[in-house]
Order: structure tokens, then C-alpha cells, then sequence
């Protein structure tokens, strides 16, 4: 076979294989003026568990507006089912049990721990505010509060005190 007939061939091939995945991607669902930007596609969470969903006969969606108060905390607790985050203002890190701190910046999108003790911190001078999604079952809350994650509380007398130092101090940024 000579070159040109080669390369005719390898083209033709090359167009044939290609062109599905063209004609897909000019396809879409929306109208064309409609921007679509994908934040956030993974099959895992921000300590690199598999997501799970409820199987269940009453699924229940709820959506959440989140503000975290300049250098405030949401409070460690847990979820029992699958959430997502987006972080639409201020730098939000996540300390979770066992695991290193993570921080997400305004744009991230993150998928939450199931089960595991965390807790949200707006080390900033701005609040944060996040636009949350959790995939649960009716009549079951999405977050359950959380100790510490030590093996003991904090006695009354000393969650007295650092309830007193957290608002009366500004935090200090070393």
C-alpha cells in the first residue's frame, strides 16, 4: 500500500473513532447562551471514602444556606448521610478525625464524611458561607452533634472557660 492510501486510511479511522465524542460534546441539554461549569465530580469524599447514598422508600433532599461566623467553627459533629458542599465565600478548613485538615476556597465544591467526626473552621476575618445539599431519609436529621474528638469530654467548669475565652478573645493568627 502506498503512503497516501495509509494516511487516508489512518484518517478515516481517526474521523470515525473521533466523531462520536465530537457529536456528544456539541450536544447539550441546555440552551446555548446557558453556561454550565462543572464544580465538582467525584465518586469520593474529602477523606477519600466511597460515597454512599440511603437506599430507602422516603429519600429526602434538603439544601442548606451556611454562614460560619469570622473565625468561627460550625462545632464538631458527624452526618449520617451524603452531603455537598460549595463554598461561595471565605476559606473554610475542615478538621476531621484522623485525618489531615483540608481547606476549600470560594468556587471549591467538596463531598462531606459520612460518619465521621469533623468539624468546619472559618480561621478568616470574613464570614464563610456555603450552599450545602445533603441526600437523606425523611424524618432523620442530616447531622448529629459530636464530642471533642477525644476519648473524654471536657468537664462543665473547663467548657465554661473556652466558652468565655472563644467570645471574648479575637483569635490569635500566629
Amino acid at each position: 500500500m502506498n503512503r497516501p492510501s495509509k494516511l487516508l486510511i489512518i484518517s478515516i479511522i481517526a474521523l470515525a473513532v473521533a466523531y462520536p465524542v465530537v457529536a456528544t460534546a456539541s450536544q447539550t441539554p441546555y440552551s446555548p447562551t446557558t453556561r454550565v461549569t462543572t464544580v465538582m465530580k467525584t465518586s469520593t469524599n474529602d477523606i477519600g471514602a466511597q460515597l454512599a447514598f440511603p437506599a430507602t422508600t422516603h429519600p429526602e433532599a434538603t439544601m442548606l444556606h451556611v454562614t460560619v461566623p469570622a473565625h468561627g467553627t460550625t462545632g464538631w459533629h458527624r452526618h449520617p448521610f451524603q452531603g455537598f458542599a460549595f463554598v461561595l465565600s471565605g476559606d473554610l478548613t475542615i478538621e476531621s478525625k484522623g485525618h489531615p485538615p483540608i481547606t476549600y476556597h470560594p468556587g471549591q465544591g467538596f463531598a462531606e464524611s459520612i460518619d465521621t467526626v469533623h468539624q468546619g473552621v472559618n480561621h478568616g476575618r470574613v464570614p464563610v458561607e456555603l450552599f450545602v445539599v445533603f441526600l437523606g431519609i425523611q424524618g432523620h436529621p442530616f447531622a448529629m452533634k459530636a464530642q471533642w474528638p477525644s476519648s473524654k469530654p471536657l468537664p462543665a467548669s473547663i467548657r465554661w472557660v473556652v466558652a468565655v475565652i472563644e467570645t471574648t478573645c479575637p483569635p490569635m493568627n500566629l
